[in-house]
């Protein structure tokens, strides 16, 4: 789809062939973490699209950049993005198929914030984190209910959210419903990042004994292995060496 609309939009000068190609070629990369080749999609597209009026796309290229960024660790440009995904949000009348990536980008910013705050031991920026962090969490998951190629995301992310602050038995919960949700929808991505979340939590932060359907972290973490193998995803692969 990517090639196509690149090959249109060239062919016919059609600006919204390339807008899409942008949108949808800096979410392909960012999916399979080549994080700078995403960035300098994503920054490509915004010098493109600023000369355009198509400025619900350019708001989620600025929310693309805020993951990218999270990411590869620069918190201070996630940052800078996310007050520019702000500003074309508080200008704009975005529907919800757009608004959803921007509240992808600005929920996990939030949860950096509250790891942050958690790593820190200020308690009361703390409480304050994890109020912000859950609110958003919420509205992920209720905006992916109308983007079902965010939805196992938006589940998992809900329940990285309870380990985070302590509620293992919530946790579980949400990233049941993750993998049921993924497994339904054939996002074996996604469904390999939350396996993988399982594994490293019931392996290392939560009670080595507790099993989530039949399965210790051990075997969720070999499941999630298995799949990044498969599915040539070596940014994974790495997180989990």
């Amino acid at each position: 789809m990517v090639r196509r609309l690149s090959e249109i939009g060239d062919t016919y000068s059609h600006y919204f062939s390339r807008t899409l190609k942008y949108f949808l070629n800096t979410q392909l990369l960012m999916k399979y973490r080549k994080l700078p080749a995403a960035l300098i999609e994503a920054e490509e597209g915004i010098d493109f699209i600023s000369r355009t009026d198509f400025k619900q796309v350019l708001m989620v290229l600025h929310s693309f950049k805020v993951m990218i960024f999270l990411y590869l660790r620069d918190y201070e440009n996630a940052e800078k993005s996310l007050e520019e995904a702000n500003k074309i949000r508080s200008e704009t009348n975005v529907v919800s198929s757009y608004l959803c990536h921007y509240q992808m980008g600005f929920t996990h910013f939030e949860l950096y914030r509250l790891k942050t705050a958690i790593a820190d031991g200020n308690r009361g920026k703390i409480t304050l984190c994890r109020k912000q962090a859950l609110s958003e969490c919420r509205a992920m998951v209720r905006s992916s209910k109308k983007a079902a190629s965010y939805r196992t995301e938006a589940l998992r992310i809900m329940g990285n959210y309870y380990a985070m602050t302590g509620r293992h038995r919530n946790a579980i919960k949400w990233w049941e419903k993750s993998l049921l949700e993924g497994e339904h929808l054939g996002a074996l991505l996604e469904v390999a990042r939350t396996c993988f979340e399982m594994g490293r939590n019931l392996s290392a932060n939560f009670s080595g004994r507790l099993l989530v359907k039949g399965m210790a972290g051990a075997e969720y973490l070999e499941r999630a292995e298995r799949m990044f193998k498969e599915m040539k995803l070596q940014w994974d692969l790495a997180k989990i060496e």
